[in-house]
């Protein structure tokens, strides 16, 4: 890394490395970027260092780290077999500017404001309804928070929701707004998978 490294260390990252003693190395993140591997060569070619043997070294060792742009990133949606469509007239995700969130009253203004100003990605309730329950969608890298919106008459429950740790949850999933529902969450690019799943949703139909 040295005093040109433009990345964020994880915590813990080891900043010296002792002979007779294998060390680790750890990933670091940037912002807009993902993390392609340490390597010896400033032109990172070759295989990618992911330790320090214990004896592989005498000397000074110079680590240069590989960036590549992110552009775009996959969210994979998962839904289990106990998911009613019925009553559902849409399934939506939307991009969200969270700062413009902020002066709005209540969850029930969040929802309305949502649908009704945010850009629309991708509507996978006619899919879901076909019976489709697996879904890959691209989304462009400047979209950093995203809202995912089930819509219907009689929207009831939605049980045992997961994420991974490319997803952060901003609003308590699942806003209930009448019968509709809502969850809102940022982006982490430090990370190359971002998936999230629904085993339940009841609908009263």
């Amino acid at each position: 890394g040295g005093s040109n490294f433009s990345g964020t260390l994880a915590s813990g990252y080891p900043t010296s490395h002792t002979y007779g003693t294998a060390t680790t190395l750890l990933s670091p993140t940037k912002e807009g970027y993902s993390f392609g591997g340490w390597y010896t060569t400033s032109a990172c070619t070759g295989d990618a260092v992911t330790s320090l043997g214990a004896t592989a070294y005498t000397g000074n060792i110079i680590l240069y780290a590989k960036w590549e742009e992110v552009t775009s990133y996959r969210l994979t949606i998962e839904f289990g077999n106990d998911i009613e469509t019925g009553g559902m007239s849409g399934f939506e995700i939307r991009s969200v500017d969270l700062n413009e969130l902020n002066d709005l009253y209540s969850s029930y203004y969040y929802y309305d404001y949502v649908r009704n100003n945010c850009t629309l990605i991708e509507d996978i309730a006619s899919k879901l309804k076909e019976g489709q329950r697996n879904f890959s969608i691209e989304i462009s890298a400047n979209i950093t928070t995203i809202a995912i919106l089930l819509v219907g008459t009689g929207c009831d429950t939605i049980n045992n929701v997961s994420y991974n740790d490319g997803l952060t949850e901003e609003y308590k999933y699942f806003i209930s707004c009448g019968d509709n529902m809502m969850g809102i969450y940022s982006v982490n690019f430090a990370y190359t998978e971002h998936s999230i799943s629904f085993p339940i949703i009841s609908l009263d139909d």
